[in-house]
């Protein structure tokens, strides 16, 4: 499945992982990847979004330019203090709130955070997606973004990864 046909899925929502300072200032590849993460946005203006954001009291908002993009149809910021943002109960009830059951994941880390969420919503029932260019890990080969081994789990798992 293309990037196209998973995003025009109906029940189809936007997660963003972590795009605060405190994670973001040390990738190679930062600005591509804001970049890449406010087009798939701005190209799908219909697709709520939700902010998902590391103890934002010590590590800081969701970077500007991202809640920018969003700010329209923001449905949620939920607060998580681990890497699973599913441990946060507020996170599967907007879900369903807002009959979310296909996520495209945007964030970082690649191996980590976005992995863990990922996997949970897995686990829950969700259909994921996402894209080489819209997560990243923060130290890796000149080939790619993420980490072989969460590339491998992302091509296995994802409806739509590319």
């Amino acid at each position: 499945m293309n990037q196209q046909e998973f995003l025009s899925r109906s029940n189809t929502g936007i997660v963003v992982v972590d795009m605060q300072l405190e994670w973001v200032r040390n990738l190679d590849n930062k600005k591509d990847l804001i970049n890449n993460q406010i087009k798939i946005i701005k190209q799908n203006p219909s697709l709520p979004a939700i902010l998902l954001e590391m103890n934002p009291p010590k590590y800081g908002k969701t970077l500007y330019l991202i809640r920018e993009s969003v700010r329209d149809r923001l449905e949620a910021r939920i607060d998580k203090d681990n890497t699973d943002g599913f441990t946060n109960p507020n996170l599967e009830e907007t879900l369903y709130r807002f009959g979310i059951k296909n996520i495209l994941f945007m964030g970082t880390y690649a191996s980590a955070c976005v992995f863990s969420t990922s996997r949970s919503a897995i686990d829950k029932g969700f259909k994921i997606g996402t894209n080489q260019r819209l997560i990243a890990d923060m130290s890796c080969d000149s080939h790619t973004t993420i980490s072989k081994g969460a590339f491998k789990w992302y091509q296995q798992n994802c409806d739509y990864f590319e």
